[in-house]
């Protein structure tokens, strides 16, 4: 057999987010980008659902003039911690059930987001996940997998 060279596969990060994370959590993929350049994106900033970005073409323009400067994001990096407990509430003649549902990344088990139900079940226990989230609120933007360790940026 002839010397052949194996050139080892590099694992790029996917250009597009997972979609039932993005649907859970309400995200694009041009939301993903900015965030992952620093930024909240323009939809994010004006809070437009990914629903109606379709339309941010149009109203891009309008929105940026508006816009004096981009918003930075925070990112954080680690493996996924999900909480969940449920809390009774007694009234007259019936008692109600609430559930609460809440991740924590890394070793920092301080910094919590609150959850709704599906983004609950859309994220895995113990995997590590890059998010993107405001940098004055406890609001995650956009999140993705983490393909290499959390330490090494791609």
């Amino acid at each position: 057999m002839g010397a052949e060279i194996h050139r080892r596969k590099r694992k790029r990060r996917p250009e597009l987010p997972d979609r039932q994370i993005a649907r859970a959590f309400g995200f694009s993929a041009e939301d993903l980008a900015a965030n992952r350049s620093g930024f909240m994106s323009l939809a994010q900033q004006w809070d437009i659902p990914a629903s109606w970005q379709r339309w941010l073409p149009w109203l891009a323009l309008p929105l940026a003039a508006m816009t004096s400067r981009r918003e930075p994001v925070r990112e954080l990096c680690g493996r996924a911690h999900l909480h969940y407990r449920q809390t009774q509430t007694f009234a007259f003649h019936r008692i109600d059930l609430r559930e609460h549902f809440a991740v924590s990344f890394g070793s920092n088990q301080d910094e919590t987001f609150r959850l709704t139900a599906r983004q609950y079940r859309a994220l895995s226990e113990g995997v590590p996940y890059r998010v993107y989230c405001a940098p004055d609120e406890r609001i995650i933007l956009s999140l993705e997998r983490a393909l290499n360790h959390c330490e090494e940026r791609a």
